[in-house]
């Protein structure tokens, strides 16, 4: 009785597979949707990276904002630079990473005016960048590098 049993349970294994090959999927399949997931993954990686970079933006500019209204005098406090620049860079590093880019055609002088706002910001739309004219960690990352510095 045992062995017919286990003749008939052996026999319906044999034909009925296992799970995995039964679903179709071979494991080419599975490894692309691996590969598929993985890439959707990276995606909202940059995304949580780009949200970060908001998110920073948004405090310099609250702090900014704080910082302008309980001002006392009316003397503005920041200058030009700092309305530009959101890192700890010299206007004239940007403008010498601007300069040697090929965006910046003006005077190394220090001071982020016109020209060197334009130049920021057509680097920016070139590179696929927030077109804001100002100089955050991600624009400075890639000008360094379209610089090669």
């Amino acid at each position: 009785m045992f062995k017919s049993f286990a003749l008939l349970a052996g026999v319906l294994m044999f034909l009925t597979g296992c799970a995995t090959t039964q679903s179709g999927q071979s494991a080419a399949d599975l490894q692309l949707r691996v590969s598929d997931l993985e890439n959707q993954v990276a995606a909202k990686d940059a995304e949580i990276k780009d949200l970060k970079y908001t998110m920073k933006d948004m405090a310099y500019d609250l702090d900014r904002n704080k910082t302008q209204r309980s001002s006392t005098s009316k003397t503005d406090v920041y200058t030009k630079n700092d309305d530009i620049l959101r890192v700890n860079v010299s206007a004239e590093k940007v403008q010498k990473a601007l300069k040697a880019a090929g965006y910046y055609k003006g005077n190394v002088d220090g001071k982020l005016g016109t020209g060197s706002k334009a130049a920021i910001s057509k680097f920016q739309k070139d590179h696929g960048l927030k077109v804001d004219g100002i100089v955050g960690e991600q624009t400075w990352r890639e000008l360094k590098n379209a610089a090669g510095q």
